[in-house]
This record gives C-alpha cells, sequence and structure tokens, in this order.
C-alpha cells in the first residue's frame, strides 16, 4: 500500500510541473491529477433543498489535510480537488452519462491559421517599435511557439537577447492594418475585406523575447549633466546601505554599553537616510530640491537664483550624523564614449576621425578594393567591389606569394575563394571577393600622359618594395648583360631610404643615379 501511495504521489508531481509562461498545466495532464483525486473520495450523499442539489462528503472519507500529505498537494488546492470530485461522482450516480468526462475538450479554435501566425511573429519582430535592450547581459529564456522553454543537450534553459515594445498593443495593432506600402500587413485582412487578427489575438503571437517597456527603459535625457548626477546620487546610495551595515555589524559585535550606544547611533543612521523604508531622496532631482527654494507660484520652478547657487536663503544639505565625521572617498565609473578605428584601433576621445587614416594617401585607401600587385605581372590588378581595411583583409594581402608558373594568379592564397576573414563577410557573403583583370591601355598617343603613368607606377612599385627589405636580409636583382644568369642574389647592408632629390649616390666604390 506504502509502495502505491508514493507512486501516487510522484505521478501527480510529475503531471503538475509546467513551463508554461502563465503556469499551467496541459489538459492531459489536469486529467490525471483529477482522476488521482476522483478516487480518493467513496459516494457522497445526496442532499435536494429548495430544487437545489448538493453532495456531502461520506463520512468514511480521509480529511482533505491527509489526502493532501500523502499526494504531496497543498490543503487548500486538495480541498478544491476533492468537492469537484465528489460533485462528478454524485452526478454520476444521478445517471448522467456525460460526468464520466474528467476533462473537458479545449476549444482551441482561432481564425489565424499557422501561415499567418508565422507572418505575424515575423513582422512583429522587423517592426519599427521593436529594438534590442539597451542593457548589456538582459536576457530571457528562449521559448517555442507555445510558451515552452528551450533547453539545450544539458537540460538547461537557452537563452535570448531581449527586445522592448517601444508602443503599446493598440499602437501596434494600428500600425498592422495600414497598408502594405506603409508598413502594415495585407495578410490579416480575408477576401471579403473583414479583419481576421484583432488586438487580444496579436497579442498572443507577440514573440516571448519582446516585453513591453518599462520604467528602466523609458530613460529619455542621456546628456552628460543627468548620467553623471543618477551616477553619483546612485554611487551615495550605495555608501550609505554599506555604511549602515558597517555600523549593524560594529554594534552586533559590542557587548554591554558600548552595545547599546552603537545600536542607537546604527537605529538614527537608518531614521535620518530612510524615510517609510525607502531613501531619503530617492532620485538625484530630490535632492537637488532639497536645497532650493519653495517653486515661485505655480510655473513649477524654484528662482533663478536658486538655480544658479546665488540664494542666500536656500536651505543647506541634509548630511546625517554618522557621516559628518567620515573620511571615506565615495567613487562612481564615469564612461565615456570612445571611437574605434577597424584598422588602427581605439581613437583618441572626442575623436571624429582616425588621424593615421586622414594621412593616408589615396592610393594607399583606393588600394583596399584596387591592388596593382606586383606579383600578380604586368597589366593585372586585383578588384573587389567595396574596400575594406579591416584586419582580416589586412591579413589577407600579406600572405605568401607561390612560386609556380603554372598557378594561375586567381588560385594563389592572397585571392583564392571567398574572404570569410571580413569582419563584413556576413554582410557581402561571396559579393566582395577579390577578382584578377587584366588592363588595356587606350589608344591615345599622349607620350606625356605615359610617362606620367609609368613614373607614378614605379613610384608606388618602389615604396611596395621598401616595405619588404631589411639590413642582413637577401634579395635578387634582375640583369640582362649575363648570358649565364638571370638575377643575382644579394644581400642588403642597409635599410632603404628615400633620396631627397635628383643626382648621383655613392655607395661605396659604387656610383649610382637616383631620382626623386
Amino acid at each position: 500500500a506504502s509502495q502505491m501511495i508514493e507512486n501516487t504521489s510522484s505521478t501527480i508531481e510529475m503531471a503538475r510541473k509546467t513551463d508554461s509562461v502563465n503556469g499551467r498545466v496541459s489538459q492531459q495532464r489536469h486529467a490525471v491529477v483529477k482522476a488521482a483525486s476522483f478516487l480518493m473520495v467513496g459516494n457522497p450523499t445526496r442532499k435536494e433543498e429548495n430544487g437545489e442539489v448538493t453532495y456531502e462528503a461520506n463520512k468514511k472519507d480521509a480529511s482533505a489535510a491527509a489526502v493532501g500529505r500523502v499526494l504531496g498537494l497543498p490543503e487548500r488546492t486538495t480541498r478544491r480537488l476533492l468537492k469537484n470530485a465528489r460533485e462528478q461522482k454524485g452526478r454520476i450516480l444521478d445517471g448522467e452519462e456525460g460526468a464520466w468526462q474528467l476533462v473537458a475538450e479545449k476549444a482551441n479554435w482561432t481564425k489565424v491559421y499557422p501561415e499567418l501566425a508565422k507572418e505575424l511573429r515575423e513582422w512583429i519582430e522587423r517592426s519599427m517599435f521593436v529594438r534590442p535592450s539597451p542593457i548589456i547581459g538582459d536576457e530571457v529564456c528562449l521559448r517555442d511557439d507555445n510558451g515552452k522553454i528551450i533547453r539545450d543537450e544539458n537540460g538547461k534553459a537557452k537563452k535570448v537577447r531581449k527586445y522592448i515594445l517601444d508602443v503599446t498593443y493598440r499602437e501596434l495593432h494600428n500600425a498592422l492594418l495600414k497598408p502594405k506600402e506603409e508598413g502594415g500587413l495585407d495578410s490579416v485582412w480575408d477576401t471579403d475585406g473583414r479583419l481576421i487578427v484583432s488586438q487580444w489575438a496579436l497579442q498572443n503571437y507577440i514573440p516571448h523575447h519582446i516585453k513591453r517597456s518599462s520604467n528602466r527603459y523609458k530613460q529619455m535625457c542621456m546628456c552628460d549633466k543627468c548620467v553623471i548626477m543618477d551616477e553619483i546620487h546612485a554611487a551615495y546610495h550605495q555608501y550609505q546601505n554599506q555604511h549602515l551595515r558597517r555600523l549593524k555589524a560594529a554594534a552586533a559585535a559590542a557587548r554591554g554599553a558600548d552595545k547599546r550606544a552603537k545600536e542607537d547611533v546604527a537605529t538614527k543612521y537608518e531614521e535620518a537616510i530612510c524615510v517609510d523604508g525607502k531613501p531619503r531622496h530617492e532620485y538625484w532631482k530630490d535632492a537637488v530640491r532639497s536645497i532650493q527654494c519653495p517653486n515661485v507660484g505655480d510655473t513649477g520652478f524654484p528662482h533663478w537664483k536658486c538655480v544658479l547657487g546665488r540664494c542666500k536663503d536656500c536651505p543647506e544639505y541634509f548630511i546625517p550624523e554618522a557621516e559628518k565625521d567620515c573620511t571615506d572617498r565615495i567613487s562612481y565609473n564615469d564612461f565615456i564614449p570612445l571611437t574605434k578605428c577597424t584598422e588602427h584601433g581605439w581613437l583618441p576621445r572626442r575623436s571624429k576621425a582616425c588621424p593615421v587614416c586622414s594621412e593616408m594617401t589615396e592610393e594607399e585607401i583606393n588600394g583596399h578594393n584596387v591592388v596593382g600587385d606586383p606579383d600578380l605581372g604586368p597589366m593585372k590588378v586585383a578588384v573587389r567591389r567595396v574596400a575594406c581595411a579591416c584586419k582580416g583583409c589586412s591579413d589577407r594581402l600579406e600572405r605568401p606569394w607561390v612560386m609556380d608558373v603554372n598557378l594561375h594568379p586567381s588560385d594563389q592564397p592572397r585571392y583564392k575563394g571567398h574572404c570569410t576573414e571580413c569582419d563584413l563577410w556576413p554582410i557581402f557573403g561571396g559579393l566582395n571577393d577579390w577578382r584578377i583583370v587584366s588592363l588595356v591601355p587606350k589608344q591615345i598617343n599622349n607620350d606625356t600622359a605615359l610617362d606620367d603613368a609609368r613614373e607614378e607606377a614605379l613610384c608606388l612599385l618602389g615604396r611596395r618594395l621598401a616595405t619588404r627589405i631589411r639590413k642582413g636580409h637577401y634579395g635578387a636583382v634582375f640583369v640582362d648583360d649575363d648570358e649565364d644568369y638571370d638575377y643575382y642574389p644579394v644581400e642588403w647592408l642597409d635599410d632603404p631610404y628615400e633620396v631627397e632629390e635628383d643626382g648621383k649616390i655613392q655607395e661605396g666604390e659604387d656610383e649610382v643615379a637616383g631620382e626623386r
């Protein structure tokens, strides 16, 4: 018998567990609980007075408290279940066939078909009235469309970022009814022009990670004065709470008359900083008003002398006795906005542009989407749609060149495949990859323009090669007057530099011509 009672209790416990938002169990689970309570009552006594039929408990039935202890249910819940079971059993004894149905079937008919429900949820998530929570780490449990918590393989609830609905349900519903050109949804109307989705129906299809805006999200002004004053006031409240805990701890550790004296100090301090269980000045504006004269008439503002601090009649700020001798420093965090360059990292405060990028030449800037790589060979460049100088793209261009004449330039590590290292890869996909193109000269006989182009190309080539030359490293110099060798291996004896003016340069025993 004890094993049967234990099995019944554990079954009811399983049936009453739920992950539903409103805490309700399904109809099937509710039927199990009602069946167990149905078996706990005997045949009731039927009484009829003034045409009203009632059913009284059998004298042999156990009390609600005893049944609740056995089944692991609260006494109030057990009393309600036993009363319903007794009435249902009485109706069965009266020959009512429908009384055998423990739980009525739940009406679940709706005009909103599954495809429309999916469209509604997607429309709400894309709505201009929904925004991500501005608080870091503000997350909620991920739920399915029925409100059940989704868990990972370890049984832990999955988390998702909370989103905030900035308007009322009525405003959201009004936006839903607008024409498609104005951001509405045409599917909420049937073929006869009748509305399918009411305001109450819309509320049922709002995703569970979208919550209505509360007071913590409704601070409108974010200027330095409001934000810093709020942070300073919060830091002062935190200090007062800590100081009160220290006074109470000191009183608890004391003995005799000293204990009573310290308890008196802690009590007076708590009465000084709190009024009816709340801080004396809950908001920093309340603290400011306490050191100003009353408002002038019905204007809602004090005299301007009080605002400027020139009034001699303004009251002084109230300082509790326990704080007058304190030398503790009250610290608070001051957050400042900073700008970050994707190429060169964090910038100085209040910077509008990266100073390094501002000094870059046009050729260097354009080089992020048009690269005249000498390794590509003559009249060939690498191009892409959008310039990007993120670390992934920069590191990709620094990959070594594979010395294989049979390998096409587009198969080199620098340009092969998708540029998945790019910070903007989720946006571009494969639409911003490198392409190797050949340049075709214009049919214009202009020697001056051609000379300028060659000079500019040589300058750019020289600067690029200079970045690869290091003192003590080795390189190769092509020669055209030696039948046995196409180039000579050389050692770089010094770092490269740019000549300041045209002329001859003496390098050891050799003399070479140099042009600026």
